[in-house]
């Protein structure tokens, strides 16, 4: 087995020798799911009709060990310390890791997916309750598009409609309660990433508009009937949490319209930190923090920046190429490319 010494590892070696499929497997053991969103399926080597992973980590004062295992149709089964669990959100309780990746650019500047994805699973580390109200969100949404492709009558409209807005105020409130957390955390984290030159700000964007005086229930059930015609002919809710998204400010301009390459890059490694400290200050306990290969093509200062923000606070698991742009982090370093034997210890 690998043995990770407190302080972190660095993982080097050729491309392609599996120093990100290692980081993979440590996330795996605290979501459930492959950080590359990839089927479980695929994570199967092939020729093999299973994979299994197994690791002892330390949390809430003690050593647990997480198995999980996965065969080629899709039957997966996890267990906490020889008991299995029925839901992924037991994981989220435990062990906490972060990962961070060249692909977080698209936090920055791809879809509002990407950002809706970033803070569910920041939220729910955060806050495991979440997870809860995420999922009947979901649920109640699925049903409710599922009424809008049907005919029904008004009763049952009105009856999915306000079981909707049930689901969706919690879901919002959590959004909102983290945000505050969040954003001041951001823009003191990016400051000392960009030298104390740039001012970052982040803003949830509502999708309903509540005018002066007006309960927030009222406004969405009220926009939810003006919209019905709409919704039945795209067979679709067109109000929630499932269509929000954010938006980042660099200097109060809108990063995807000025933002500049490293920029973005930085903004991307800030919202992983600044997702890490929050697991921190919500648990008491540092996660897991996984860099693969991010500072790369950051400028000196920023790469230097960013070290220096990370000494001591975090077990910290470097996976790059070649050790350059962090000799002077001082971990412990395992050569992948040096393949060590199947069962050595660290």
């Amino acid at each position: 087995m690998l043995e990770f010494p407190a302080p972190g590892l660095f993982i080097t070696g050729a491309n392609g020798c599996g120093k990100t499929n290692l980081l993979e497997a440590v996330a795996y053991l605290s979501s459930g799911k492959s950080i590359r969103l990839k089927p479980d399926s695929e994570l199967v080597r092939f020729g093999q009709e299973f994979f299994r992973l197994s690791g002892e980590v330390e949390y809430s004062g003690s050593r647990h060990t997480i198995e999980v295992a996965c065969d080629t149709n899709h039957i997966k089964t996890i267990s906490i310390d020889s008991v299995q669990i029925d839901r992924l959100s037991e994981l989220y309780r435990g062990f906490k890791t972060v990962y961070s990746a060249p692909g977080d650019v698209e936090i920055v500047t791809g879809s509002p997916g990407e950002r809706r994805r970033f803070f569910d699973l920041a939220i729910a580390q955060h806050d495991v309750t979440y997870l809860d109200y995420l999922r009947r969100y979901r649920q109640v949404l699925k049903q409710r598009n599922q009424l809008l492709k049907e005919r029904f009558n008004r009763a049952e409209k009105e009856a999915w409609d306000n079981s909707f807005v049930e689901a969706t105020l919690p879901v919002i409130e959590k959004r909102l309660s983290y945000l505050d957390e969040f954003r001041p955390v951001l823009r003191e984290y990016y400051r000392d990433i960009s030298g104390e030159k740039e001012e970052l700000q982040v803003e949830y964007k509502f999708e309903i508009p509540t005018s002066s005086g007006e309960k927030f229930q009222e406004s969405y059930l009220k926009a939810i009937t003006t919209s019905e015609d709409r919704e039945r002919e795209q067979c679709r809710t067109l109000f929630g949490p499932h269509l929000a998204d954010w938006d980042f400010l660099l200097d109060g301009k809108r990063v995807r319209s000025f933002a500049s390459q490293g920029q973005n890059r930085s903004i991307a490694i800030a919202l992983r930190l600044v997702q890490a400290e929050m697991v921190k200050r919500s648990t008491g306990e540092s996660p897991v923090l996984m860099l693969d290969d991010v500072l790369a093509e950051l400028d000196a200062s920023r790469r230097s920046n960013i070290l220096n923000m990370l000494h001591g606070q975090h077990q910290v698991l470097i996976a790059a190429p070649d050790i350059g742009d962090y000799r002077d982090f001082n971990l412990p370093v395992l050569n992948l490319t040096d393949k060590p034997e199947r069962g050595s210890v660290l």
